[in-house]
């Protein structure tokens, strides 16, 4: 079996949904000794004893001891996981599903197997309200990545994805945390995948701004990751204290590099690195029309422009302007 070490290191990146979560967790965990762990947090595919989406510590059935056993069970890979059935899985997807599990359940396994494991990546946007509590209580430090209200907007308009912000406004506004998200929410069309987005991209990103000040939660600029990914990924590497070397040089900017001429990701597909990633802060403009694009911004452009100044800088270039290698 695995040797585990007494208290391996968590890292937590999280962020709102569609903000590249997955693939900053994945290059994060690209060193011999890290592995990922996917949305544990997550109330349809997660740990069976998470029932909502966006938990937050000091609310209702979920206070700050609850968060700290749940920390617990992560650092001791002791974890009971539901099915992974999403509920829109059919046919052979829903029943493999069933059998193996979903993708939490897959890199839970891997952790597990992990020979060297000193470093689990956990990987998940439903645990962004819990940042703080994780920096102050249990030393763990979160990566947010941050990325253009537009293009998360266009993200759930193209998923069809939608939260009940009701429930997490007030709940967050229980919890003693920002407010005015319950009266941007007000009158507003929340079914309406593009405006649920904006309101919950302004409740999550004004939250997370205020807890960041002071604290190891770090602020990532997905322009900047896709612009310059090793530069980017060298200083998050700097600031989690995990190993760089040229290995993980190389295969982030293979990850990075574009093979596709295809710019929109496939019809309903969460994740699809086979197109251009260049592209993925950008298609918004065609998929959002002009009265949308305008409604994003009257929810959320003010807070965009804050955030921007507050996301980690860019570690200098060398000579060739792509960073360290």
């Amino acid at each position: 079996m695995p040797q585990f070490p007494d208290s391996p290191r968590i890292v937590l990146v999280t962020g709102i949904p569609r903000s590249g979560t997955t693939a900053v967790g994945r290059v994060l965990a690209m060193g011999g000794t890290a592995c990922a762990l996917h949305e544990p947090f997550n109330r349809d595919v997660g740990l069976r004893e998470i029932e909502r989406y966006f938990e937050i510590p000091g609310t209702a059935g979920f206070s700050v001891e609850v968060l700290g056993r749940r920390v617990d069970s992560i650092r001791r890979l002791d974890l009971r996981f539901k099915s992974g059935v999403f509920p829109d899985d059919r046919g052979v997807r829903r029943l493999i599903k069933r059998v193996v599990g979903g993708r939490s359940r897959a890199s839970y396994r891997k952790c597990r197997l992990h020979n060297h494991l000193d470093t689990i990546v956990w990987k998940d946007p439903f645990a962004c309200f819990c940042a703080d509590v994780l920096a102050d209580k249990h030393r763990i430090p979160s990566v947010v990545t941050v990325r253009n209200p537009w293009a998360v907007a266009a993200s759930f308009k193209r998923m069809g994805w939608r939260f009940d912000i009701v429930d997490v406004a007030s709940r967050a506004a229980e919890a003693g945390l920002v407010e005015r998200a319950g009266r941007l929410a007000h009158g507003r069309d929340l079914d309406n995948p593009t405006i649920n987005a904006a309101v919950l991209w302004h409740l999550i990103h004004e939250t997370l701004l205020e807890m960041s000040a002071g604290r190891a939660i770090y602020l990532a600029n997905l322009d900047d990751i896709v612009e310059y990914p090793l530069r980017a990924y060298s200083s998050l590497y700097d600031k989690l204290e995990l190993s760089w070397s040229e290995g993980i040089a190389r295969k982030i900017s293979e990850m990075y590099e574009s093979r596709s001429e295809r710019k929109h990701p496939r019809e309903k597909r969460a994740h699809d690195s086979k197109r251009d990633l260049r592209a993925i802060n950008l298609y918004w403009q065609e998929l959002l029309g002009e009265e949308e694009a305008r409604a994003v911004g009257e929810l959320a452009g003010e807070t965009w422009g804050r955030i921007q100044d507050a996301c980690l800088p860019l570690e200098p270039s060398d000579s060739s302007g792509k960073g360290r290698e």
